[in-house]
Parts: structure tokens; C-alpha cells; sequence
């Protein structure tokens, strides 16, 4: 499965709610992930490797924190109010998204 930028950060902040346990109280990881949603019926380690998969596929570069791949960094400049519909619809596809 090749996820798209949305999807990736949808799979992300279901992997972090589930590895985030907050002893502190000081952020809860339902912030960014208040329900449950499209990616719990994935394990941690498929999340991970397809998350690792993306960051293949769309040519990370650890050392400048830029993606190689267009078409993720054409959505990275997308306004934060646009990307965070799209995040929405990757984590809940079956709900209308808000707007």
C-alpha cells in the first residue's frame, strides 16, 4: 500500500497515540487523535513499516527534514486549514469532513 501525504499523517497520529503514554498529563496524544479511525485495525509494527515505506517512497532527507518526492512537498505548502481537512478525511473517511 502507498499511502499519500494525508494518509501518512492520519497513520502517524494513530501510531502515536498508541506508543504516547502520557504519565505527566501534560498533552494527551487525543489532541490529534480523539476517536477512533481509519488506522486501529492496523498493528504498530504495519503502521511503522508503512510509514517507513513512505518516507522511502517520497525520498526523506533526515538531514535538511524536506521530502525529495513532489507531490508531498506541492502538498506541504497547501494552506494548514486544507491539509488538516484532508488529515481528517484519511482518519475518518466514513464522516463528512468539517468545514
Amino acid at each position: 500500500m502507498t499511502l499519500d501525504p494525508p494518509s501518512a499523517v492520519a497513520a502517524s497520529k494513530c501510531l502515536m497515540a498508541r506508543l504516547w503514554r502520557t504519565g505527566t498529563g501534560a498533552l494527551s496524544p487525543d489532541a490529534f487523535h480523539p476517536r477512533i479511525c481509519a488506522w486501529d485495525d492496523y498493528s504498530r509494527d504495519d503502521l511503522t513499516h508503512l510509514l517507513a515505506d513512505f518516507n522511502e517512497e517520497a525520498r526523506y532527507e533526515p538531514r535538511s527534514g524536506r521530502y525529495m518526492d513532489s507531490v508531498v512537498e506541492t502538498w506541504r505548502l497547501q494552506p494548514h486549514d486544507a491539509q488538516a481537512r484532508q488529515i481528517a478525511a484519511a482518519q475518518h473517511p466514513d464522516t463528512e469532513a468539517p468545514r
